[in-house]
C-alpha cells in the first residue's frame, strides 16, 4: 500500500459517522434551495417597481391588442394585485376600460383564477420550504462540527 492510500483510510476510520439528522438536512436544503431561489425571484418580479422597469425598456414589443406603454402601467398592477391578495375574481371582473366596456372577457377571468390558485399555492409552498430551511440551516449551524456540513452543502 502506499502511503497517500494508508493515509485515506486511516482518515476515513477516524472520521465519526455523519448522523442521520444532518444527512436529510443537507440533502434538503440542496434540493429545496433551487425551488427557494426560483420562487424568491419570480416574487420579486411580480412588482409594479419591475412592471415599469420592463415597459420602459428600450426596444421592448408593442402590445398585440393595441395597449400603450402607459395602459400597460395602469392596468397590469391590477393582475399581480389580484394573484397576491385575497379577493375574488370580481376584483378584475369589475375593472373597466375609459368606454365601459370590461378589461377583461370571462375566458380570461377563468384564466386568472386559475393562476391565482397556481400562484398562491407556489408561495404557501415557499413560505414553508423556507420556514422548514431556516430550521435545517439553524440546526446545522448550532454546532462547530455541524457548520463544516453547511458549508459543504
Amino acid at each position: 500500500m502506499t502511503e497517500t492510500t494508508t493515509f485515506y483510510i486511516q482518515s476515513k476510520q477516524s472520521r465519526p459517522a455523519v448522523r442521520p439528522v444532518v444527512w436529510v438536512a443537507r440533502l434538503y436544503l440542496t434540493l429545496v434551495f433551487p425551488l427557494l431561489l426560483t420562487l424568491i425571484a419570480a416574487r420579486l418580479l411580480m412588482t409594479p417597481a419591475f412592471l415599469a422597469f420592463e415597459y420602459n425598456r428600450p426596444g421592448f414589443p408593442a402590445d398585440f391588442y393595441g395597449f400603450t406603454r402607459e395602459d400597460r402601467l395602469n392596468y397590469a398592477p391590477y393582475a399581480i394585485e389580484y394573484m397576491l391578495n385575497g379577493a375574488d375574481i370580481s376584483y378584475l371582473g369589475d375593472l373597466t376600460f375609459p368606454n365601459g366596456a370590461p378589461l377583461y372577457n370571462a375566458r380570461e377571468l377563468i384564466h386568472m383564477v386559475d393562476v391565482k390558485v397556481v400562484t398562491q399555492l407556489a408561495f404557501g409552498v415557499v413560505f414553508v420550504a423556507g420556514l422548514i430551511a431556516v430550521g435545517a440551516i439553524t440546526y446545522l449551524g448550532r454546532s462547530t462540527a455541524r457548520r463544516a456540513h453547511l458549508r459543504r452543502g
